[in-house]
C-alpha cells in the first residue's frame, strides 16, 4: 500500500522552472493553469508502479479543480498515453457540463466513456473517481456518489511500462484542460471517498491531512498548521470543540477523536484508544497504587479472567497467626486495586494463573515455615456463580517454594518445586511433576525431580521440546550448588546441562531476535562451615547455542540479593528488571534495577528502582498501558508502578 500518490506534485518536481506553468490563488486556495508550453508536463509511470506495472484491481483518482466556463471541446484534466503516447489507457475530461472517465476495456482495445454531470456553479469542487473492475462511482464535494457499471469491464492487467501520465492535457496543443486544478492524487487500492468525506469543505484536502472527529463533528486537519497556511495561501485555524469522545462501535471503527489535551485517540470497533506515532519506547517509572495486604509478601500473579476483569494475587507469609493469602480484582474507576478475597495458605510462596479448557485456575505454593508440619500445596477453580476461587484439589505433602503450569503435547503439565523436608533436616529432596486427567479433572503424579533446597523454576519452549530449568539454592553445607535445565525425552522430564550457581533463586526464560536467552538470579553465597554470608553476587546470563545444543555465558550482572528476574519488551526494546532484596554496599535502601538490551551493549543499567526490599516483580501490559507490581517481603504494602513510555 504506497499511500496516495500525488501525480501534480510528481509532475511539477520533473522540471525546476516548470514553463507555462501559473500559479493563481482564487479564493484564498492556491491553483494552477497551464499554458500550451506545458502541455509535456506529467510523470512516467514507472515512477509510480516500481513493483507491479498495472493497476490494482481498486483505485481512486480525486481531482479538486475550478472552472470559469464550461468547454465546448472536451478538455483533459489527465490522461495516461501508452508506450505511442497517441493511444489514451486512462484519461478524465470534461466536456461542456460533464466530466468524463474513459478508460481501455477488457479488450485493451476499444475505447469505453463514462460520463457524470458536473455543477454549474463555478467555485472550487473535489470530484472522486472510484474505479472498480464492474463499476466506476462519481463522488462530488462529499455529496451522494453515483455509480454507473460501464459496458466493458476496466482491464487492470494492461501492461503500464513505458507509459506516462500527462497533466492538463492530452500532450497536444488542443484539448487542453484550461482551469484551475488544485490537486491531482491517485490512491491505490481503497475508495479515496472514505479518506476524504465527510467534510463540508473536501476541497480543503490533501493527501497529508487528517480525518478527525472532533468533539461531535467531523473535520480534517492538517498535522502542521504552518504549513496549511503556506498551503492554501491563506489564514487558516484549526478549531477544537470540547467535549468527550463520541460513541465507538463496529460502524465508526477508524473514527479519530481530537482531545481536549491535543492527543489523538482512534475507534476500535469498542473503544476509543490513543494513537502513537511509532512503536512505544519506556521512558520512567511512577508510583502509580498500592496493595495493602494482611501480612507480608513473597510473590505477585497478576492475571485477566475474560469477561470479568483483573486480578492480582498476593502470597503471604504467617505473621500473627494471619495464615492466608489474597486476591485483589482492579478497579477501573478508581484505578486501584480491592481486595476480593482471602485464602486459607500457609507461609504462601507462589501463586500461577492458567486456564484448562473454558475455566480458569490458581496453583499456590506452600512453603509452612519452620517446623511446620502437614504443610500442602492447593489448586484453586474460579466459580463462576460464586465469582471466587475455590478449592479444587490439594497437592502432595511438601515444602514448595515454587509452582508452574504449562502445555506440552496438548497437555497440562505442573512442576511443584520443594525446598526441603519438615524440621529442615535435609534439602535433597524429591520436586514433582503432575499431568492433568481430563477424566477425572486432577492432577496426578507423573514423575519426581531430584533437587537441592530449590527455590524456582520456569518452563520454556524451544522448537519441539519442552524444557524446565531448576534454581537450586542449598544442600545443606553451601550454596555453591548446580542447577539444572531438564527436556523432556520419551515422556519424562530427563537432565540435559548443568550450570554452577549460588544460592539459585530464579531462573527467567526469553527470546532477543530469535536468539534464546536464560538469566539465573543467585540469591546469596553462604557456607555453613564459615557462617558468613555475602548477598552482593554476579548473576549470569546464558544464550543458547543452536549447534551445540547447549547454554553458554553470555553476560554477568551483580545483584544485591536478588529473588527474581523478569523479562519484558515495550515496543522494540528489550528489559530484564532484577528484584533486589537487600542493597548495594555503601546504600541503606535496597535498589531493584531494569537493565535494557543494547545490542553489541548486551544489558546495560537503564532505570534504579529505589523500591526497597524486594522478592517478586511481575509485569503486565494492559492496553496501551504498561505496569510492574513489586512484592515487599518486609512490610503489609506492596506496590504498582506505571511505566511511562513515548
Amino acid at each position: 500500500d504506497p499511500g496516495p500518490i500525488d501525480l501534480l506534485a510528481l509532475a511539477l518536481g520533473e522540471s525546476p522552472s516548470n514553463p507555462g506553468v501559473e500559479i493563481i490563488t482564487d479564493d484564498g486556495i492556491k491553483g494552477y493553469r497551464f499554458d500550451e508550453s506545458a502541455r509535456l508536463l506529467g510523470v512516467n509511470s514507472d515512477v509510480i508502479f516500481t513493483h507491479c506495472h498495472r493497476f490494482p484491481t481498486e483505485f481512486s483518482f480525486i481531482v479538486t479543480y475550478k472552472q470559469h466556463v464550461e468547454p465546448k471541446q472536451s478538455e483533459f484534466i489527465m490522461t495516461l498515453l501508452a508506450q505511442d503516447r497517441r493511444n489514451v489507457i486512462v484519461g478524465i475530461r470534461v466536456l461542456r457540463d460533464r466530466f468524463y472517465f474513459d478508460f481501455r476495456g477488457n479488450d485493451a482495445i476499444e475505447k469505453t466513456s463514462v460520463g457524470f454531470r458536473q455543477p454549474t456553479s463555478a467555485g472550487w469542487h473535489t470530484l472522486i473517481i472510484t474505479v472498480t473492475s464492474h463499476t466506476i462511482k462519481f463522488t462530488l464535494d462529499c455529496a451522494t456518489p453515483t455509480i454507473v457499471r460501464p459496458p466493458a469491464k476496466f482491464w487492470s492487467k494492461i501492461n503500464l511500462r513505458n507509459t506516462r501520465f500527462y497533466v492538463a492535457s492530452k500532450r497536444a496543443r488542443e484539448k487542453r484542460f484550461t482551469g484551475l486544478l488544485r490537486q491531482l492524487v491517485l490512491l491505490p487500492g481503497a475508495d479515496a471517498a472514505i479518506r476524504v468525506c465527510p467534510s463540508p469543505h473536501p476541497h480543503f484536502w490533501h493527501p497529508w491531512m487528517t480525518k478527525l472527529q472532533v468533539g461531535s463533528k467531523f473535520t480534517t486537519v492538517f498535522p502542521d498548521e504552518n504549513y496549511l497556511k503556506c498551503f492554501l495561501m491563506e489564514n487558516f485555524s484549526v478549531s477544537h470543540q470540547k467535549g468527550e469522545a463520541p460513541e465507538c462501535t463496529s460502524q465508526s471503527k477508524g473514527n479519530l477523536f481530537y482531545n481536549d489535551d491535543r492527543t489523538l485517540e482512534i475507534c476500535n470497533g469498542v473503544k476509543y484508544q490513543p494513537i502513537r506515532g511509532g512503536a512505544p519506547r519506556m521512558d520512567y517509572v511512577i508510583d502509580f497504587a498500592d496493595i495493602d495486604t494482611h501480612s507480608n509478601t513473597t510473590s505477585i500473579e497478576i492475571f485477566e479472567i475474560p469477561n470479568t476483569g483483573w486480578f492480582l494475587a498476593t502470597a503471604n507469609m504467617d505473621t500473627r497467626g494471619r495464615n492466608r493469602s489474597e486476591i485483589f480484582r482492579w478497579d477501573p474507576i478508581g484505578q486501584k486495586f480491592d481486595h476480593h478475597q482471602f485464602v486459607r495458605s500457609q507461609s504462601a510462596t507462589r501463586w500461577k494463573y492458567f486456564e484448562i479448557g473454558p475455566e480458569y485456575f490458581l496453583a499456590l505454593a506452600n512453603y509452612g515455615g519452620d517446623g511446620v508440619r502437614g504443610v500442602s500445596s492447593a489448586i484453586y477453580r474460579w466459580s463462576r456463580r460464586r465469582r471466587l476461587f475455590l478449592r479444587h484439589q490439594v497437592l502432595a505433602h511438601s515444602h514448595a517454594r515454587d509452582v508452574d503450569v504449562f502445555m506440552h503435547n496438548n497437555d497440562t503439565i505442573l512442576v511443584l518445586i520443594n525446598h526441603d523436608t519438615e524440621g529442615l533436616t535435609q534439602w535433597n529432596v524429591s520436586s514433582f511433576v503432575f499431568k492433568w486427567n481430563p477424566q477425572f479433572r486432577l492432577f496426578q503424579l507423573q514423575q519426581s525431580i531430584p533437587t537441592l533446597g530449590a527455590l524456582g523454576v520456569t518452563h520454556f519452549h524451544i522448537a519441539y521440546f519442552t524444557c524446565i530449568a531448576v534454581a537450586n539454592g542449598y544442600d545443606g553445607i553451601m550454596s555453591n550448588v548446580q542447577s539444572a535445565v531438564y527436556c523432556i525425552i520419551d515422556g519424562y522430564f530427563r537432565p540435559i546441562q548443568y550450570f554452577e550457581t549460588n544460592g539459585a533463586a530464579d531462573w527467567e526464560f526469553f527470546v532477543i531476535n530469535d536468539r534464546f536467552f536464560l538469566a539465573v538470579a543467585n540469591n546469596a553465597e553462604f557456607s555453613l562451615k564459615t557462617g558468613q554470608s555475602e548477598t552482593t553476587t554476579t548473576s549470569v546470563i546464558y544464550e543458547l547455542n543452536i549447534r551445540d545444543q547447549q547454554f553458554y555465558e553470555y553476560q554477568r550482572i551483580v545483584t544485591h540479593g536478588v529473588n527474581d528476574f523478569e523479562y519484558f519488551k515495550i515496543g522494540n526494546q528489550h528489559f530484564l528488571a532484577a528484584a533486589n532484596a537487600k542493597p548495594a554496599e555503601g546504600r541503606h535502601e535496597a535498589t531493584s534495577v531494569i537493565y535494557r538490551w543494547m545490542g553489541l551493549e548486551k544489558f546495560v543499567v537503564a532505570h534504579e528502582l529505589p523500591i526497597g526490599s524486594c522478592t517478586d516483580l511481575d509485569f503486565v501490559a494492559h492496553g496501551d498501558d504498561y505496569y510492574l507490581a513489586a512484592a515487599n517481603p518486609l512490610g503489609q504494602r506492596s506496590k504498582f508502578y506505571k511505566i511511562i513510555t513515548f
